[in-house]
């Protein structure tokens, strides 16, 4: 029975640690700050860098985009081509059967990647926004002076 407890014990232990490690990787996510907190909490100077993040992740996420549809789809047509080349009809029937389901999975797989490694870049408008307001009312606010 104590070696039971001491098992659990260690799971939570593992657990927390866990915790701890996801709670300070959000913690240190200015991004998902300003959506949870506003950006009225945040210097002017810090907000200007999270723009310029925020536009960074954007256009990283559409060059890799535009990198690996390509990509995956010539994974997709070369065997096909290949195939039908080869082996006539049949073969190349097998490969579209295959090949599309493939190719579906694969984009699956690197939208999920990309949600998990960016997961503010879907209230990426929504924050852009709020940040130029933000940065607009202080320049009005500013120039009052």
């Amino acid at each position: 029975m104590f070696i039971l407890k001491k098992r659990s014990n260690a799971k939570r232990k593992g657990g927390v640690e866990e915790c701890l490690q996801r709670i300070e990787l959000e913690a240190n996510d200015d991004l998902r700050m300003v959506l949870e907190f506003g950006p009225q909490h945040f210097t002017t100077h810090e907000l200007h860098g999270m723009l310029r993040k925020l536009n960074e992740q954007s256009r990283y996420i559409l060059r890799l985009r535009d990198r690996l549809l390509p990509s995956i789809l010539l994974l997709f047509i070369v065997p096909a081509i290949v195939l039908f080349g080869t082996l006539k009809w049949k073969s190349l029937l097998y490969g579209v059967f295959f090949g599309i389901p493939m190719t579906l999975l694969l984009l699956i797989a690197a939208a999920i990647y990309l949600t998990k490694k960016y997961p503010t870049l879907k209230d990426a408008p929504y924050l852009d926004k709020m940040i130029h307001q933000e940065l607009e009312r202080r320049r009005k606010d500013a120039s009052i002076f």
